[in-house]
């Protein structure tokens, strides 16, 4: 259906028929915009961030962790620092953290060398070091908060 403008009426039209290209650019469009949430992933990770000044920090128990490019793990806690394998950390991580009675966080550290799969690893894992207990006939399982480990500007610029 084309609409011309004037000249004969039984002639041949030199206009292009942009329907089909409206029709494909159409279809395109919904099925990038059906795709577009699916392809997206979300890592949900908690960042700490600075205190006011007239915040105060309470942290009974810091637990970090710090995944080196070797695949051993460094376990501290201010004060001590032991290292595993990472088949270890989930059973090391529960045997600190059974006698936390508060939020259980552990602060996670990398080697700017570790790759990203590795990350994702260490932090499921101890997102999953939480035990389960039954409350109610429902199963209930304890959370573990993974959160990245703030680095010192002085502190990153030797890493």
């Amino acid at each position: 259906m084309g609409i011309s403008a004037g000249g004969n009426k039984g002639g041949p039209k030199s206009e292009m028929n942009v329907t089909p290209l409206v029709d494909v650019v159409l279809v395109l469009l919904v099925i990038f915009m059906v795709t577009m949430p699916v392809m997206m992933r979300n890592i949900t990770i908690e960042i700490p961030r600075d205190l006011e000044a007239d915040e105060v920090s309470v942290v009974s128990t810091q637990v970090i962790v710090k995944a080196m490019i070797d695949g051993q793990v460094e376990i501290s806690d201010g004060v001590n620092k032991e290292l595993f394998p990472r088949t270890e950390l989930a059973r090391q991580l529960r045997n600190r953290l059974k006698d936390v009675s508060s939020e259980k966080t552990v602060f996670v550290d990398f080697d700017d060398a570790v790759p990203w799969e590795q990350v994702v690893s260490v932090m499921d894992t101890i997102k999953g070091v939480g035990k389960v207990s039954q409350e109610g006939g429902k199963s209930v399982r304890e959370v573990v908060k993974a959160a990245l480990k703030k680095r010192d500007k002085k502190n990153a610029a030797s890493n």
